[in-house]
Formats: C-alpha cells, sequence, structure tokens
C-alpha cells in the first residue's frame, strides 16, 4: 500500500516532503493535474490517518485549511497544488 493514495488517474503527486519552515512535523504533498481539464476535484487518502490539512503555496505558506473526512482538493487543468498535511 503506497503512503498516498488519489481516486483520479488525471491528478498525480509530484513531491512529498516534509516541510521547510513553521510547524515541521508537517509534510507537504504536491499534486498536479496532468490532462489539462479544467477542474477536478480528487480524494486525497493516506496509511495515516490526516488530523489537519491545509491549502498552500508554492513557499509552502498556508492559505486556508480544509476539511479532511474526506480530503477533497479541487485542481485545475495543469495546476499544482501545495497542501500541509499533520498526522
Amino acid at each position: 500500500e503506497s503512503f498516498f493514495a488519489l481516486d483520479k488517474p488525471n491528478v498525480m503527486v509530484v513531491d512529498v516532503k516534509r516541510a521547510d519552515f513553521g510547524n515541521r512535523s508537517e509534510y507537504v504533498l504536491r499534486l498536479q493535474e496532468i490532462a489539462g481539464l479544467p477542474e477536478t476535484r480528487v480524494t486525497v487518502r493516506s496509511a495515516f490517518p490526516i488530523k489537519r490539512a491545509a491549502r498552500g503555496n508554492l513557499v509552502e505558506a498556508r492559505v486556508h485549511d480544509l476539511p479532511t473526512g474526506p480530503l477533497v482538493v479541487p485542481v485545475g487543468g495543469h495546476e499544482t497544488v501545495t497542501l500541509r498535511l499533520a498526522f
């Protein structure tokens, strides 16, 4: 089993890493839409329970919190999305 699973084939995980600043116990997950579809709502599942999730920008600053049950993220065409996750 993977650490992360996505339910849409046109969205892929491009990066997973520990956060560079702020709460260093959080992880950064970057997703990218690869088919050019206008908007995809992708459900992110993890092997570990996600306690907190937030949408971030490309420098990992928190933009707004997201509900985690389940974690559903809108992704635009060819967009890269940054998420900050706490487990």
